[in-house]
């Protein structure tokens, strides 16, 4: 049925009896009637389903791996799941209404979060919202541990929320960090192995130019010690590269290198050295003392020396590969002597 004016209508009803009004007004009542209960009826089932929408939320964050913490613009905490419970070691109910800060922010990092809620109230930009970042994090009892953490800011019933998402990232880093020394450090004696080492040996050489200073490598190789492995063992041979690098870096400065590059071979990289080569010559005199001392493993006494050969850097390459190649050169030379 086309939906009529009032004007028509009412030039209509002029034309009817009054027993045709009366019926006319009944079924119109009627449709109206039926209509409301079916608006009725549309109203219920989507508060039905909101509840049970609501409900179904309530119970995935409440089961959900990851934390889930609720605060308002105050920093007051409004939710706290039960993973937060586990991760963090505060009760739900010791946590809601409480100040997030002082639960699990570190000290550091308090003001920092303080001035974000601030920022948010002043409609500035925010550098953490809607993104994951890593950080770290305080448990009640065991300290600090780092996190993955997502911020997803949200209104409910009028008032300004931030939910927080929290992943505990403990093992993940801790495997970074064995794959990063495998990766860096020989397996053997603990020294940074040639990746690491040319990563710094780049990272001296930038200094060194816009400092105008100078960066030597010594390059060492052991002398007389393949008899040892096939006099003794790869066990005694092993053990005896251990001793040496533990005295080659004995002899070194803080800010100084030593790393193997594999077999019997070590470098030791000097930065920040002024122009005048006899600088280098204590630590090449105290390397040679220290590998001419003999070597005590399983009661048997072990003698070897070490051949050394020295590049500087600008003198003789531009770049750490070249510098590395000529100290491997100078080596040889050295060793011919001999």
């Amino acid at each position: 049925m086309s939906t009529r004016t009032a004007t028509e209508l009412y030039e209509e009803m002029k034309c009817m009896t009054v027993e045709e009004r009366i019926r006319f007004f009944s079924l119109s009542l009627a449709e109206v009637h039926r209509e409301l209960q079916e608006s009725i009826a549309q109203i219920e089932s989507m508060q039905h389903a909101l509840a049970e929408s609501e409900l179904n939320h309530r119970q995935l964050v409440e089961t959900a791996q990851d934390a889930v913490i609720t605060i308002d613009l105050s920093g007051q905490v409004i939710n706290w799941n039960h993973a937060a419970e586990r991760m963090f070691g505060w009760r739900a109910e010791e946590s809601i209404g409480s100040d997030l800060s002082d639960m699990i922010i570190p000290q550091e990092f308090r003001e920092q979060h303080k001035r974000g809620l601030m920022r948010f109230q002043a409609s500035q930009p925010s550098t953490i919202l809607n993104r994951t970042i890593e950080i770290m994090a305080m448990h009640r009892v065991k300290g600090q541990f780092p996190i993955e953490l997502s911020i997803w800011p949200h209104q409910q019933s009028g008032k300004q929320l931030f939910s927080a998402f929290i992943r505990d990232i403990t093992d993940r880093k801790q495997r970074e960090h064995l794959a990063w020394l495998h990766a860096n450090f020989d397996t053997l004696t603990g020294l940074p192995n040639r990746r690491l080492l040319v990563n710094r040996l780049e990272q001296a050489i930038t200094l060194a130019i816009s400092g105008q200073k100078n960066v030597a490598l010594l390059f060492i190789d052991l002398d007389r010690f393949k008899p040892v492995n096939d006099t003794y063992g790869h066990s005694v041979g092993d053990e005896l590269l251990r001793l040496v690098g533990f005295r080659l870096q004995s002899c070194l400065h803080e800010e100084d290198t030593l790393a193997r590059l594999g077999g019997d071979e070590f470098v030791a990289l000097l930065p920040d050295l002024n122009s005048d080569d006899m600088s280098l010559q204590p630590a090449i005199d105290s390397m040679t003392a220290a590998l001419s001392q003999s070597f005590l493993i399983n009661d048997i006494v072990i003698s070897i020396s070490g051949s050394i050969g020295v590049a500087v850097f600008p003198r003789d390459a531009q770049d750490a590969d070249s510098l590395l190649n000529c100290a491997d050169k100078a080596m040889y030379t050295a060793k011919k002597t001999v």
